[in-house]
């Protein structure tokens, strides 16, 4: 759906006594990102009231070896099929210099509004393991 109903839909979930969780992954590499990522960001800003959130995870794209070759099978013309991803055990990701820029940003950006405890980074416990 469009962010529009996803907000609505958490505003609601929240009248009803659930917990929001925002999900900012997998984020997708744009020659725009950080100024698309910025504007989405500034919406949810807007239209959440960050005291509602219960967490948020940030995560950059990644995809299983097996997956990616019936993507790039069934669509070889593709900028997620053919962009120049590294391999970490069997699961493809940004290159990480790319990928820590990007949940980087993410994360800073919501820590102007969010405690750094409520902000769940994928990359935190699997950084180690990315060469």
């Amino acid at each position: 759906g469009s962010l529009r109903a996803r907000l609505e839909s958490a505003e609601e979930a929240h009248v009803y006594g659930f917990p929001i969780r925002l999900c900012f992954d997998p984020m997708l590499y744009h020659a725009d990102w950080e100024k698309l990522y910025t504007e989405l960001l500034e919406t949810v800003f807007r239209e959440i009231p960050m005291e509602k959130l219960y967490d948020v995870s940030v995560g950059s794209f990644r995809i299983s070896e097996s997956y990616l070759k019936a993507m790039t099978k069934a669509c070889s013309i593709s900028p997620y099929t053919s962009f120049p991803y590294e391999n970490t055990d069997g699961y493809y990701h940004y290159p990480k210099e790319l990928l820590l820029k990007m949940e980087g940003f993410l994360e800073q950006s919501l820590r102007k509004k969010l405690p750094k405890e409520k902000i769940f980074r994928w990359t935190e416990w699997k950084e180690q393991e990315i060469v």
